[in-house]
């Protein structure tokens, strides 16, 4: 099952009350005493300022996403970034230490050879 975010959850509660809300207006001018050339032109205008709202409302909702994803891929770069740090150091380590290792032994078979050599 998909997670909601809270933005999610704002933006869509926010679009359910600008729906709500055109809709009682609609509903009350319906019911309004005026005459029906009226009532069309401020259902029109009515319906025009709520959508002029619910494209505000996700712009806004876009913005805050785009904001959003763009705080959470830098955060993963740099842990992406401190995992590489790591994993390069850790490599750098392990480097130096067979080099060490490969030193030591070079160094103990000519000890061996010379001590053989000299027997």
């Amino acid at each position: 099952m998909a997670t909601t975010s809270a933005s999610e959850r704002y933006a869509i509660m926010t679009l359910g009350a600008i729906f709500g809300l055109t809709a009682g207006i609609g509903a009350g001018m319906l019911l309004a005493p005026r005459s029906g050339e009226e009532t069309r032109r401020r259902i029109r205008e009515q319906a025009n300022q709520a959508k002029q709202r619910a494209s505000r409302q996700l712009a806004t909702t876009r913005d805050k996403a785009t904001a959003k994803l763009s705080q959470t891929l830098d955060r993963s770069k740099d842990v992406i970034d401190k995992a590489a740090d790591k994993a390069k150091n850790a490599a750098d380590r392990t480097a130096t230490r067979a080099k060490s290792a490969a030193e030591r032994a070079q160094a103990e078979t000519a000890t061996r050879r010379r001590s053989t050599a000299n027997s």
